[in-house]
């Protein structure tokens, strides 16, 4: 084992210090040469999409109209109809600017040296190599909305005139309804860049017996992010509907006039929303070896090694969330009144019947924000020596890893509320006129209710965090087995 370590250490130590050092003298003419060599390059490509506007508007409508009279041995009948309808819808989209600004450099210098003399070779190189990469990205964003509208009516009269009298009867619909919805998308950013750097070196003296010393050390670095930051999302609804019908007679006699009367509205809608927050992280990693080592041999059999190293990484992933808000509500509404009167020379009598009602039902909700800076780091260092004099063999050998980790993090909460009710009203007047005077009776009921329901959490916030060793985990492993 320690021969076949000596061995190991002594070829791979002396091959590199001469191949240094027989290089940087072979580059020149003399016995002393210097060589220096270095190189850089640069790229980038920026381009930009412009942003995109669209619209699109349709309408529609149609009328229909007819009249039709009968007559016959009992009078005349005529019949009027009328209908119209339209419709109306829009379209609307916007995105914002495309970018793209990607970019990358490279450099790299490269210097070695060298001496050779009659007693001694001489040698030593160095290296250094650097590069980052950008490539920013950012997306405008997007809306698109929608609107939906109709309405329609209808109308029918019949006329009826005989030899005992006239009577009238007369229909009425409308209706309309309108729709809109809209969601939005927020600008998108994303930069992922990294970067590098690394360097070597390493020199070396050997004398014409054999000893020598060679030392070499070399370290990198390496950078990675990728910042993203999204403005969220926002969507919204609404629908409205109203519709009202009309309908009354009318019959004239010798008697007397009668006349009843019947009409409704109705009326709803239909409220939603949404809205997710602002959500921002900076995911950055980086991750750094260092090493170094020496040879050293009196030409005989005294030989002395070693080594060391060090690897450092990080790695953190911060982020941020402005929550979740939204709400949906609806509500409703009617209305009828019935109405009937008789009048003729000696007075008149009506009564009159209004209801009315109204319902609304709504409940919204928000959560905080959430945010958190998860974390973890690890160290991994180790050392090695060996040394011998060709009959003792000293080989020493440490390492150790330790990691530590962190999550503070915070969660505001959330809150909900309801809001529920209904009301019903109810009117009756009546009224009585003849040669005495006039007299008017009303009476009214109401009634209404309403219940808010809320309820808040206010959240919690922690900081888990902790150091260990891996060596010490993997013993504990072992122990266990």
């Amino acid at each position: 084992m320690n021969v076949w370590i000596k061995r190991s250490l002594s070829t791979a130590a002396v091959a590199g210090g001469l191949f240094i050092a027989g290089a940087a003298v072979a580059q020149a003419s003399t016995e002393t040469g210097h060589a220096d060599n270095s190189g850089s390059a640069s790229l980038s490509s920026p381009l930009e999409i412009g942003s995109i506007g669209l619209g699109l508007q349709s309408e529609s409508s149609s009328k229909h109209s007819s009249t039709v009279t009968k007559t016959g041995k009992h009078g005349t009948a005529t019949t009027t109809k009328e209908s119209a309808s339209g419709r109306k819808d829009a379209l609307g989209l916007s995105t914002g600017k495309i970018s793209i600004d990607p970019s990358a450099t490279l450099k790299s210098v490269t210097k070695s040296s060298g001496h050779k003399s009659d007693e001694s070779v001489k040698g030593s190189a160095k290296q250094h190599t650097s590069g980052s990469i950008k490539a920013p990205i950012s997306i405008g964003g997007a809306q698109l909305t929608t609107e939906h509208e109709d309405w329609s009516a209808t109308s029918k009269k019949t006329v009826v005139k005989g030899k005992h009298g006239t009577s009238t009867s007369e229909q009425s619909k409308e209706h309309a309804s309108k729709t809109g919805t809209s969601v939005g998308v927020g600008e998108l950013k994303v930069n992922p860049q990294g970067s590098f750097d690394s360097h070597k070196s390493i020199a070396g003296w050997f004398g014409e017996d054999g000893a020598g010393v060679v030392g070499a050390k070399a370290g990198s670095t390496v950078k990675g992010s990728s910042p993203i930051s999204f403005g969220g999302v926002t969507a919204k609804t609404s629908h409205q509907e109203a519709s009202t019908a009309h309908r009354a007679e009318t019959v004239t006699t010798k008697r007397g006039t009668w006349t009843e009367e019947h009409s409704s509205e109705q009326i709803s809608s239909t409220d939603a929303g949404l809205a997710v927050g602002r959500f921002t992280a900076d995911p950055k990693a980086v991750l750094t070896d260092r090493r170094g080592g020496f040879f050293a041999t009196d030409g005989d059999d005294k030989v002395v090694a070693g080594s060391t190293s060090k690897t450092t990484g990080k790695l953190a992933a911060p982020f941020h969330f402005d929550g979740v808000s939204g709400f949906v509500s609806q509500a409703q509404a009617s209305k009828t009144s019935d109405s009937k009167a008789f009048e003729n020379e000696h007075g008149s009598v009506s009564k009159t019947v209004t209801k009315e009602s109204a319902s609304h039902q709504a409940i919204a909700g928000k959560s905080g924000a959430i945010s958190g800076r998860p974390s973890l780091s690890l160290v991994d260092q180790r050392n090695d020596l060996f040394a011998t004099d060709g009959d003792d063999t000293v080989v020493l050998s440490d390492r150790k890893t330790v990691a530590h980790s962190a999550f503070p993090y915070s969660y505001d909460g959330f809150a909900l509320a309801g809001d529920f009710g209904q009301s019903t009203a109810k009117t009756v007047t009546e009224e009585v006129a003849d040669h005495n005077g006039t007299t008017t009776r009303t009476e009214s009921d109401e009634q209404a209710e309403r219940v808010q329901p809320a309820y808040v959490f206010d959240g919690f916030r922690g900081n888990p965090k902790g150091d260990f060793d891996l060596a010490e985990l993997t013993s504990l492993k072992h122990l266990n087995s």
